[in-house]
C-alpha cells in the first residue's frame, strides 16, 4: 500500500483538523489528528497545547500533565502551560508541585524580571520593548490570579512603561487597582485601555471591568452604560 507523502505544512493542517473535531465533541478523531501532527513535527507546541486541552476535558489529568511539561520543554516561557499546571496541581492538592511551578516561573528570566531602575537607554529596540512588555504582562497576570496584587501592579506598570499601547496590561492594571480599592487609578487605567482600543471593535473587556468599578463606587447609572457597551462589543464580535 502506497504511503502518504507529507509536506512541511501537514502538521498544521492535522492540528487544525483536530481542533475542528474537538469542537464537534469527536474526541477520538480529534486525538488521532493531534497525534498525526506530532508524528510529523514532534516539537510543535501548539499541538501539545491543543491535545492537553482535550485531555483536561476528558479528565485524563496524568496525560494532560505530560503534555503541559512537553509544551514547556519546547516553549519554556509558555504562560498558559504554567498556569494550567498550577491549576492542575492546586486541584490535586499537590502543594510542593504548586510552589515549585511558581518558583520555576519566577526564575525564568532573572535579568529581565528584576525591580531595577529602568531608563530610556534600556529600551534598546521596539521589538525588544514589545517582547519585554509581554513578559511583564504575563507575570502581572500570574500574580493577579494568585491575588498578589501589589506584585501584579509592579509588573503591569513596567509592562505599560515598555509599551504604552499594551491594552491588556492597561486593562488588568485597572482591575488590580480596583482590587486594592484605588478607584481613581483604576478608572484612569481602564479609560486608557478604552482609548487605545478604540479601533478594536471586539474589545469589550475594559467596559465590563469599568462597569464593575462603577458598581463598587455606587454609580449604578454609569455601570449600566458600561455593561451595555460591553454587551454591544461582544455582540459585534459574535
Amino acid at each position: 500500500k502506497k504511503g502518504l507523502t507529507y509536506n512541511n505544512s501537514d502538521y498544521i493542517s492535522y492540528m487544525e483538523l483536530g481542533k475542528l473535531y474537538a469542537d464537534k465533541n469527536m474526541s477520538n478523531l480529534s486525538l488521532n489528528m493531534f497525534e498525526k501532527s506530532l508524528k510529523i513535527n514532534s516539537n510543535y507546541s501548539f499541538a501539545y497545547y491543543a491535545r492537553w486541552v482535550l485531555y483536561i476535558q476528558k479528565n485524563n489529568l496524568s496525560l494532560a500533565e505530560n503534555d503541559f511539561k512537553t509544551s514547556l520543554y519546547y516553549f519554556p516561557n509558555d504562560f498558559f502551560a504554567f498556569w494550567e499546571l498550577y491549576k492542575l496541581y492546586t486541584k490535586e492538592n499537590r502543594s510542593n508541585d504548586t510552589n515549585n511551578i511558581i518558583h520555576v516561573w519566577e526564575n525564568l528570566y532573572p535579568e529581565d524580571i528584576s525591580f531595577r531602575n529602568w531608563n530610556e537607554s534600556q529600551k534598546n529596540s521596539e521589538n525588544e520593548s514589545s517582547y519585554l512588555s509581554q513578559l511583564y504582562y504575563d507575570f502581572g497576570i500570574l500574580y493577579y490570579r494568585l491575588e498578589r496584587y501589589y506584585e501584579s501592579e509592579k509588573m503591569l506598570k513596567t509592562s505599560m512603561w515598555l509599551d504604552s499601547n499594551n491594552v491588556l496590561a492597561s486593562e488588568y492594571l485597572g482591575r488590580v487597582y480596583a482590587k486594592i480599592n484605588n478607584y481613581n487609578a483604576s478608572f484612569e487605567a481602564l479609560s486608557h485601555a478604552l482609548k487605545i482600543s478604540e479601533n478594536l471593535d471586539y474589545y469589550g473587556c475594559a467596559y465590563q471591568a469599568l462597569g464593575v468599578l462603577y458598581s463598587k463606587t455606587g454609580n449604578s447609572h454609569l455601570a449600566i452604560e458600561a455593561y451595555k457597551n460591553a454587551a454591544d462589543k461582544e455582540k459585534y464580535n459574535s
